[in-house]
């Protein structure tokens, strides 16, 4: 168990640092700037388990919008919160079926689970160390073992650069 938590964070955490290759930094206040004309709220009560990111990007290049990200993975939504922020200009193709479409690509699921959920894998290793200390169980090479994987996936975390990424085409221009 704490050797596949282990492994599935660290392919999560490798996963997700060569997709930010492919994207730029913004700063918090440009992103703060951007404002927002209307907001998708969640689909349904539930955690964030995925984000089609490739279906947004195509949308928001056919549509002429921006659309800004509020949620991570693994977050906890009600019917209430806000996922997404659209921001379109005066020429943009706004209507019901674009709604749809951007709604479809989120995707909300009763349970969360390790693979595609970092903050949940670190959670269950976390579990896993503080149950081996239990008196019951009474085990500390387990808890041990549980904190060593634990700091060699906070030192993998602390190497990616913080901050909003922005998808922009070749040109600049940001989607």
């Amino acid at each position: 168990l704490i050797d596949r938590l282990f492994h599935q964070a660290s392919q999560s955490i490798l996963e997700y640092s060569k997709a930010m290759d492919h994207y730029s930094l913004a700063p918090k206040e440009e992103v703060e700037k951007v404002e927002s004309k209307l907001q998708i709220k969640a689909p349904q009560n539930g955690y964030l388990l995925n984000m089609d990111y490739l279906g947004l990007l195509k949308i928001s290049k056919d549509k002429k919008i921006q659309i800004v990200v509020e949620k991570v993975h693994g977050q906890f939504l009600t019917e209430e919160d806000i996922v997404l922020h659209i921001c379109y200009s005066g020429d943009s193709d706004m209507d019901q079926n674009t709604l749809k479409d951007i709604s479809s690509c989120i995707v909300i699921g009763e349970r969360r689970n390790e693979e595609d959920d970092l903050g949940f894998a670190l959670k269950k290793l976390v579990e896993v160390s503080l149950k081996a200390l239990s008196p019951g169980i009474n085990d500390p090479n387990t808890a041990i073992l549980c904190i060593q994987d634990l700091g060699l996936l906070m030192r993998e975390l602390a190497a990616l650069e913080p901050g909003f990424r922005k998808m922009e085409d070749a040109g600049g221009e940001v989607y």
